[in-house]
């Protein structure tokens, strides 16, 4: 009786999920989506940085070709919302997806230039299947998710840790850092 009890009452908790609305209601410790879990298709997410009550957005939810990819303070805007979008499981066994972004569907989070160097920013460009734009999705020792850009083998992460609106997103080695760290949140 009472683990039914403990089972509909974490259902309930997971069922009125939303997108935060203000800076208390992000996510500050793992319970997004888990990339074990992921299947075909695609889910719409927003990514909340570890620790943090920032996103990864479009800069002012800009859609063209380069537009600037960065951290801001999670408010449930268009600019922070994400299309996982699974491609292939890799050989260690995580989704190979790439992120869509929701508002603008024909661009795709991506490294300039197919850039293999660290501090490469993280932009949007046109959806292609150009090698900078896939990513794999892997769940780290403490239950958030890292992506590991498919071309570079390197993590995406916002600049130097920075906890500003408007850090940069870029690549780096990835060496479990907090700031390349992720709750990934479904968002029907």
């Amino acid at each position: 009786m009472r683990m039914n009890l403990l089972i509909a009452v974490a259902a309930l908790a997971i069922s009125t999920m939303t997108a935060p609305q203000a800076s208390a209601d992000v996510p500050n410790r793992a319970g997004g989506v888990s990339m074990a879990s992921v299947t075909e298709g695609s889910t719409r997410v927003y990514l909340a940085r570890k620790n943090t009550t920032k996103c990864l957005e479009s800069a002012n939810n800009a859609g063209h070709d380069g537009a600037r990819v960065q951290q801001w303070q999670c408010q449930d805007q268009p600019g922070a919302y994400w299309l996982l979008n699974f491609h292939h499981w890799d050989t260690d066994g995580w989704p190979v997806l790439f992120l869509q972004h929701s508002a603008h569907p024909d661009k795709c989070l991506a490294i300039g230039n197919n850039s293999t160097a660290n501090g490469a920013n993280a932009e949007l460009r046109t959806c292609q299947g150009q090698p900078g734009a896939y990513w794999k999705g892997f769940n780290t020792h403490d239950g958030f998710t890292a992506y590991q850009n498919m071309n570079s083998l390197k993590c995406l992460e916002i600049f130097n840790g920075s906890p500003n609106n408007g850090a940069v997103a870029q690549q780096w080695t990835c060496a479990d850092q907090d700031w390349a760290k992720w709750n990934t949140v479904a968002k029907g």
